[in-house]
């Protein structure tokens, strides 16, 4: 009997703890539905650096700010290209081939694998696309010594026909642009068909400014002269004997000498002194009374 009235002590003790475990009320619940989270605080809005000087008054709104363009590349002064394939950039002095066709200008586009080059016509700004072999860039000189700025004898018709001409361009392909210095016409030549000038010809060693004897050609007679411009392939521009300018090759002039045979510079003669001596036995004498020059032959005053 003793034991079943404690069995009966436990059973209550036990009822009573989960009846008051099951009444503890859930956290949240109140009766009225599932448990809402809480609002995120707002964020901090970030202030104005600028302060609005009058706060009664409404603050106008802020336009936004453009997203800032970056600065093209301005274009370069020529030269082989350091953007792509070691030779061209956009932006550089070009002169393109197409169709037997000059075209300079820029280059405006180069294709991905750098064999198509579009080229902007710098007269009627037209774009072609050349293939690269055939597209130049701006160069100061090349490497035959042809610079931008020199002077150069342009031969033509298999070289019976020359035009003095002031170099204005020069290309990496082998071409140049010319201005003729007597009639002003522009227009390209090939680095083979324009002459550079020198100091001095190796063969004959008549060199730029000297005085020089021109032979007879075309039935003119025997005259000095001045050389004004002498080019590589024993051209020469010289002083004409009326006036302006003639050209004269190799075998037309003479060169001047200290002594022909018996007679040498500054010697007197019957006719004068002798000023100048040349080559092929010819002396300009200057007369004592009026100081005039004269050419005589050798067999003349010897």
């Amino acid at each position: 009997m003793k034991n079943l009235l404690i069995a009966a002590l436990v059973i209550f003790n036990l009822s009573h703890a989960w009846a008051e475990e099951s009444d503890l009320p859930i956290p949240g619940d109140d009766g009225s539905g599932p448990v809402q989270p809480l609002p995120e605080p707002p964020a901090e809005q970030p202030q104005d650096p600028t302060p609005w000087p009058n706060p009664e008054q409404p603050r106008p709104p802020q336009q936004p700010q453009e997203p800032t363009q970056p600065v093209p590349r301005p274009p370069s002064n020529g030269g082989p290209g350091v953007d792509s394939d070691d030779q061209f950039t956009i932006g550089d002095r070009a002169l393109a081939v197409l169709d037997g066709m000059y075209i300079t200008g820029t280059i405006a586009g180069i294709s991905r694998d750098g064999k198509i080059i579009t080229v902007r016509n710098e007269f009627n700004g037209q774009f072609s696309s050349v293939k690269a072999k055939y597209v130049g860039v701006w160069l100061n000189c090349n490497n035959k010594g042809h610079c931008v700025g020199a002077k150069g004898m342009y031969e033509f018709n298999r070289g019976r026909n020359y035009n003095p001409v002031e170099i204005q361009g020069v290309y990496s392909n082998g071409y140049m642009v010319v201005r003729e210095e007597l009639s002003g016409r522009t227009y390209v030549a090939s680095t083979k068909e324009v002459l550079r000038a020198t100091n001095c010809d190796r063969k004959t060693r008549i060199c730029k400014d000297e005085m020089v004897l021109t032979e007879p050609v075309n039935g003119a007679p025997f005259f000095e002269t001045r050389v004004a411009e002498v080019y590589e392939g024993g051209v020469y521009l010289i002083n004409a004997l009326y006036n302006g300018k003639d050209i004269r090759k190799n075998g037309d002039l003479v060169r001047q000498t200290t002594c022909y045979r018996s007679l040498c510079v500054g010697q007197q003669v019957y006719m004068g002194t002798i000023v100048r001596a040349y080559d092929n036995g010819f002396f300009a004498i200057q007369d004592p009374y009026s100081g005039n020059l004269t050419l005589r032959p050798y067999r003349e005053i010897r």
